[in-house]
């Protein structure tokens, strides 16, 4: 695997649904960059459900090998900077106009 740039574990908590019905899961990825693939995301845990009592622990550790991930997303060159365009062209539309009262 190529260095990571990014490592994260996320630990989500919430009741968005309809029912109210909490919800918890863990994530754990990263992210490193290759050549011909551009930006990916390898996955070690997708997301997984939790529940009351179940215990997460994270030991940080010098090594020099990982586990090979449980799957990959890659975006290719030039994805990131498409978002970015994308979200600076919505926030332009939104705000340019701003002075001008509300549009009839």
């Amino acid at each position: 695997m190529k260095d990571l740039l990014v490592m994260n574990s996320i630990l989500d908590f919430g009741s968005a649904t309809e029912d109210r019905k909490q919800e918890m899961t863990i994530h754990v990825g990263g992210l490193y960059d290759d050549e011909v693939r551009g930006q990916v995301h390898p996955r070690w845990i997708k997301r997984k459900d939790l529940k009351i009592g179940d215990e997460v622990t994270i030991r940080i550790i010098e090594s020099d090998s990982a586990d090979k991930p449980v799957g990959e997303e890659a975006y290719g060159r030039g994805f990131a900077e498409n978002q970015e365009r994308q979200y600076y062209e919505r926030l332009k539309a939104k705000f340019e106009n701003k002075d001008e009262g509300p549009k009839k």
